[in-house]
């Protein structure tokens, strides 16, 4: 097999061999300076305005150390606010994760993120990351009921599981 492009920074490529943790966490450091604007494109596109309507909604709560009464329509900033959390868990969080992983895996192999075709295989994905997020958490919670070192084992060892999906294009 031809080995893939190489991804570059500066006038470095990355070599696509096995590599120890400190050369991974190189690699990664220099493919992030190298890529930040677009990779904070991507994440600032999905995060801000969901950001900006939760900070809009619970403006009225006001301070946690103020002493002046609390607005009559508490309830319902909590439950809209409430419910916004549960849209960036559900569907934030896993759309991010795939997005970000794309476009890091296509840095890495020589491709060029576009935040349009970056998106649109992130909103593929969404449900299988949320799948695997929602097995590994069971997982690992039944690990931690056994005790706290299965736990931790299973947490590490499915902890890159939504982003392995990602770059092999596998199914949840």
């Amino acid at each position: 097999l031809p080995p893939p492009p190489a991804g570059r920074t500066g006038d470095r490529p990355f070599a696509l061999q096995p590599m120890g943790v400190g050369e991974i966490l190189d690699a990664a450091i220099k493919l992030y300076r190298s890529q930040w604007r677009s990779l904070m494109a991507i994440v600032a596109i999905a995060l801000v305005p969901i950001t900006f309507l939760q900070v809009f909604l619970t403006r009225s709560l006001g301070s946690p150390y103020s002493t002046d009464a609390v607005p009559a329509d508490v309830e319902g900033t909590l439950i809209a606010s409430g419910a916004l959390a549960l849209i960036q868990l559900l569907v934030v969080q896993p759309f991010l994760t795939a997005a970000v992983a794309k476009a890091s895996a296509d840095v890495y192999l020589g491709h060029t993120v576009v935040v349009g075709s970056t998106f649109r295989f992130a909103v593929s994905r969404i449900h299988s990351i949320l799948w695997i997020s929602i097995l590994s958490g069971l997982a690992a919670l039944l690990g931690f009921l056994l005790l706290i070192v299965p736990g931790i084992i299973v947490l590490v060892r499915y902890y890159f599981g939504s982003t392995v999906l990602v770059v092999e294009g596998k199914k949840g």
